[in-house]
């Protein structure tokens, strides 16, 4: 198992280069990415503890799956919008 100071550290300073070079709407998927993450560790380490009716954890489910499928398309759109940046700076120039 990895040392979890070592692997924090990495990703502190991983998380911190990215953050320097990425653009408002690279953090914007960044932020929804890593918060739909914690939710779902949340909602996955503490549904039982909570004492949550099946309908509200089905209710809690369906909204993390809603959650996951807008930061996809988040995703999705800066992964378009990433590949037309690539593509016109390495487009042949007439």
């Amino acid at each position: 198992m990895p040392d979890k100071a070592k692997t924090k550290a990495e990703l502190l300073k991983a998380t911190e280069s990215l953050i320097d070079m990425a653009t408002d709407s690279e953090l914007t998927v960044l932020g929804e990415l890593i918060g739909l993450q914690l939710l779902k560790a949340c909602f996955i380490r503490r549904a039982g503890a909570l004492g949550m009716t099946a309908e509200q954890l089905e209710s809690a489910r369906l909204g993390i799956e809603e959650t996951q499928r807008k930061v996809m398309v988040l995703v999705q759109l800066l992964d378009e919008t990433n590949a037309n940046a690539i593509q016109a700076v390495t487009a042949p120039k007439h």
